[in-house]
């Protein structure tokens, strides 16, 4: 289950950096942002990660830890598998709707269609 970031009121926008620039820089490479617009869409396994991604075991379980060490995804053990997730209901919001940007026919995005 995803929990929420606790984010500073609105009155101290440098809390809120100060919160959200470690989960940004995260996300800053391409994989570790594909890996979460991946999972976004539902909970995954490093296989299931791997075959959308195209790399191998090891440089997605790479991935996966410095997101885990931002707090970005959770692991999940099922059987022999861990089963990743989005950690941060805001980040998967967000992931859902920067892929709505691709892909503007998703009915479950609550986010405005892009202006033409």
């Amino acid at each position: 289950m995803a929990q929420s970031l606790q984010v500073a009121p609105l009155d101290s926008p440098s809390e809120t950096a100060e919160q959200w620039a470690p989960v940004f820089k995260a996300l800053g490479d391409p994989v570790r942002l594909e890996i979460t617009l991946l999972l976004a869409a539902r909970p995954r396994t490093v296989k299931e990660l791997q075959e959308a991604l195209g790399h191998n075991q090891a440089l997605v379980s790479h991935h996966l830890r410095t997101l885990r060490d931002q707090g970005v995804v959770t692991c999940n053990p099922r059987g022999r598998s861990n089963v990743y997730e989005i950690q941060i209901d805001p980040l998967a919001c967000l992931a859902q709707c920067l892929t709505s940007m691709v892909s503007p026919t998703d009915p479950d995005c609550a986010c405005p269609p892009s202006a033409s």
